[in-house]
């Protein structure tokens, strides 16, 4: 009896293909490998969000600001007398000098430094201050003990060069017009007002989150706008 063509070809594709499966494995299926749990798996730990640490701004704000200060505080000082007390000055002759203001543009700068400072951290507004009220209050309390001291040794400075005799110059006016104790002052009242206010801001962001998850329509317009 003649076998039908192509039946022995297929029993033999079937028991090869069935060898071959049992040989490499059985591939799963698509909903098994769905099903599948990831290798990579995650602690409770590593999925805790953190707040960044505030210690370096800080420091750095500290450190800058009392660096950058006392260079806009010559810079402007020098530039005013320049511009207001110095022989030939412009206020007594119209003629425009052009090295104080390069000196009072070079000041400014300085100032916008130490406001991008503040806007980082505001410590070094309040440490910075704080020195400068120091500082300033024995000039207008007890100037006989400034002046016996000798300017805690600033008039030394006298001796080296023309830089130094301004220094000196500009020291004792700034002290003596009470200057100091207002930008000392000042620059106390700037970081208080900027610590208070980013504490406020967190706060508000704090409370707008609660109300957006708790009670959405509560949320006021500009709220909704952030949201």
């Amino acid at each position: 009896e003649m076998s039908q063509p192509g039946v022995g070809n297929t029993e033999v594709m079937e028991v090869s293909r069935v060898s071959a499966t049992s040989s490499f494995g059985a591939s799963p299926s698509f909903e098994d490998a769905m099903s599948q749990q990831p290798s990579i798996t995650y602690t409770e730990d590593s999925l805790q969000p953190e707040l960044p640490s505030r210690a370096l701004p800080r420091v750095l704000s500290v450190l800058l600001t009392l660096v950058f200060t006392p260079i806009a505080w010559y810079l402007v000082a020098d530039a005013a007398a320049r511009l207001a007390f110095a022989p030939g000055n412009p206020m007594l002759t119209g003629v425009l000098n052009i090295a104080a203001l390069g000196e009072l543009v070079a000041g400014l700068i300085a100032v916008i430094i130490i406001a991008i400072l503040a806007a980082q951290s505001s410590l070094g507004l309040v440490v910075t201050g704080a020195i400068t009220v120091a500082v300033g209050i024995p000039f207008l309390v007890v100037p006989s003990l400034v002046q016996s001291s000798g300017f805690w040794g600033v008039t030394s400075l006298e001796n080296f060069n023309t830089f130094g005799a301004n220094v000196v110059n500009h020291f004792m006016a700034t002290g003596f017009t009470g200057l100091f104790l207002v930008l000392g002052t000042l620059m106390v009242a700037f970081g208080v007002a900027l610590a208070s206010a980013r504490r406020a801001g967190r706060g508000e962001e704090f409370q707008r989150a609660i109300v957006a998850e708790t009670n959405p329509p509560g949320l006021k317009a500009r709220w909704g706008r952030k949201a």
